[in-house]
């Protein structure tokens, strides 16, 4: 290589002296321009046999460590091998002498591949089409693959290829002008296996990734995944359920809660599941069976179903429900699951409230009111600035709303509807603005700490229209409000009491509705009328009859400052 670098300084000098005479030097350009071309091919030539050999490490690293292959990957120009490590190894399709993924081979005349030792161990060699591969030699041995690939060189005297050994460069038994990229002649994915052949039908085989998973399945013929089972009974019903394990030679071990049994079934094909008999006083009324799925190579998986003692879930919702944090709800309460709120009123408030519909189109079931206030009784707002007139000069102009009040205003629209998620949208809007807002203060502290589930519209304020559902399940103008008998919020709470949390008080409570009256008050929600509250002639319990009044927003009094008790659409 050096030589013909000389030569062409030579011959470029001569082309120099004679540069003002009338010489045709066209013959010594086009010699120039061909060694330049020779040298540049060359230099081209070592990159690309770096990558090849950079690329068939990674692959037979992979063999002999046992990796999987995830997936296979076809490209524009190229196939990619996803590896469980981690590692993509692309090869090249078909351009440039490179062969194609569908095995077409490629032009050029030797290719740098590896061959397998009868000791075992895998060496790089190069081979034409059609002949036996060619182990190369480094100091007059075989140069096997390490963990790392060897870096290349073309030594410039010689002409042969060079590799970095030990610290030094060391010369093989390639001509520079006798190795080429192709590697790749197929490659073939099997059902278990991807198979990947060198030039010189050298075979490379990896095994494919193995997802290890179980599916519980209902009853029916081509059975759903589920992830939940529901035992009516606690006399030790027993129950029969379908799975799907993959792959089929996976080892199952089952756990179950307490009291409960979990038996493989291989008659069936099913996990016979017994509830705890009624007797035993320390089962578990909720839990998971779960399996425990192990391959011989050591790999695992957990699947779980969660089972209940109780009726399954119906799709209707009722009043006095329980809303659970993963957004299901149930009559029956099933323990171990997280009440997040009680239902007061079945429906599809989106077709009230247009923001909540756009912006939340699967809260359609219900309203939920939370279990407990958000903190202590607080102020509406530090200050006299009116939302109402601040909506006209923001960009949230165009949602309905019934932020502004009054008895006046009973014969509006907007004040018939349920609008509390609106108008709590459009107060977190002007919290932006004015700092200080103290009841949205207490509402996103009160978020922080009870994450609303997805598909549900988040908690919010409500408006007169959910209050008076809450009082007694239908909505209502302001001036109706009065003496309504507050049969709904008597259900919500003997359930909060079933749970352990302190009912509404029907005679002292005041909650903050997200509704002003002017600049200096807003509503608030009472569940009695000036505090009359009536017992029922039958049951004897306590009932209020519905009213709102006017409160000043930034009062300082504590007997005037009124609870937030969020609720949420599902």
């Amino acid at each position: 290589m050096k030589q013909l670098i000389i030569l062409a300084s030579t011959m470029l000098l001569l082309v120099s002296l004679g540069s003002c005479s009338k010489y045709d030097d066209s013959g010594i350009r086009d010699y120039m321009s061909e060694i330049s071309g020779r040298v540049d091919s060359l230099e081209s030539r070592v990159d690309s046999i770096q990558s090849t050999i950079n690329t068939l490490q990674a692959l037979v690293d992979r063999q002999q460590g046992r990796i999987t292959v995830d997936s296979v990957e076809q490209l524009k120009d190229s196939v990619a091998i996803h590896f469980s490590d981690g590692k993509i190894v692309s090869l090249a399709d078909g351009e440039d002498g490179n062969p194609a993924s569908d095995g077409t081979p490629g032009s050029t005349p030797a290719a740098i591949t590896v061959v397998k030792g009868e000791d075992g161990v895998y060496y790089w060699a190069t081979v034409k089409e059609g002949e036996e591969p060619k182990v190369i030699e480094v100091d007059g041995k075989k140069f096997p693959t390490s963990t790392e690939a060897p870096k290349i060189r073309i030594n410039e005297e010689s002409g042969y290829w060079e590799v970095y050994s030990n610290g030094e460069w060391k010369t093989t038994n390639v001509s520079a002008e006798d190795a080429g990229a192709t590697y790749i002649t197929k490659i073939e994915e099997k059902e278990t296996t991807i198979d990947v052949t060198l030039a010189g039908d050298v075979p490379l085989t990896f095994e494919k990734t193995i997802e290890l998973s179980l599916q519980f399945l209902s009853k029916e013929e081509e059975g759903e995944a589920i992830t939940a089972a529901y035992f009516p009974s606690e006399a030790g019903e027993t129950q029969g359920i379908k799975y799907k394990v993959t792959p089929a030679n996976a080892q199952i071990t089952l756990t179950k809660p307490e009291g409960w049994k979990a038996v493989l079934n291989e008659e069936t094909g099913e996990i016979d599941i017994t509830s705890p008999s009624s007797n035993n006083t320390y089962a578990e009324k909720y839990g998971k069976v779960s399996a425990l799925l192990t391959l011989e190579d050591g790999s695992s998986a957990i699947a779980s179903l969660d089972v209940y003692i109780g009726n399954p879930p119906s799709s209707e919702v009722f009043v006095g429900d329980y809303l659970y944090s993963d957004g299901t709800w149930s009559t029956d309460l099933y323990e171990g699951k997280e009440v997040i709120g009680i239902v007061f009123w079945a429906g599809n408030l989106g077709a009230e409230d247009a923001e909540l519909a756009k912006d939340h189109p699967d809260a359609v079931n219900g309203l939920a009111v939370s279990l407990e206030y958000a903190f202590n009784p607080v102020n509406w707002l530090p200050n006299t600035i009116s939302i109402a007139d601040w909506i006209e000069t923001s960009d949230v102009s165009g949602i309905e709303n019934s932020l502004q009040g009054g008895t006046d205003k009973d014969t509006e629209p907007s004040n018939f509807y349920a609008l509390g998620y609106a108008n709590t949208k459009i107060m977190r809007a002007f919290f932006e603005e004015y700092a200080g807002f103290t009841l949205l203060d207490y509402l996103t502290r009160f978020e922080k700490e009870n994450p609303a589930p997805e598909k549900t519209s988040g908690w919010f304020i409500p408006s007169v229209q959910e209050f008076s559902r809450l009082c007694f399940g239908s909505s209502t103008a302001y001036t109706n409000l009065v003496g309504k008998e507050c049969t709904v919020v008597t259900t919500v709470n003997e359930k909060l009491e079933a749970l352990g949390y302190t009912p509404f008080n029907l005679e002292t409570d005041r909650l903050w509705l997200s509704m002003e009256c002017d600049e200096s008050r807003a509503y608030v929600g009472y569940f009695n009328n000036n505090g009359d509250a009536v017992e029922d002639e039958i049951t004897g319990e306590l009932l209020g009859f519905a009213n709102t009044s006017r409160a000043f927003k930034s009062t300082t009094i504590a007997a005037q400052m009124s609870y937030v008790r969020p609720v949420i659409a599902f």
